[in-house]
């Protein structure tokens, strides 16, 4: 995957969550806490982290 792609996966996390705080975890499940909100999901790739995003942008935490 392009360095490029990442990056911009990475600008929508901040722009939906805010600037990065902390990796946290919950119920064994990885967090990555963020200024607005928190994403706490499975993440082994960066196809698992695009979902991620645009399931936060869909439904904001």
């Amino acid at each position: 995957m392009p360095f490029e792609t990442i990056a911009a996966q990475l600008a929508g996390i901040r722009q939906a969550c805010g600037a990065f705080v902390r990796l946290d975890t919950a119920q064994g499940q990885p967090l990555a806490v963020f200024e607005r909100g928190t994403l706490a999901r499975d993440l082994p790739g960066p196809a698992t982290l695009a979902r991620a995003v645009l399931q936060h942008e869909r439904n904001p935490v």
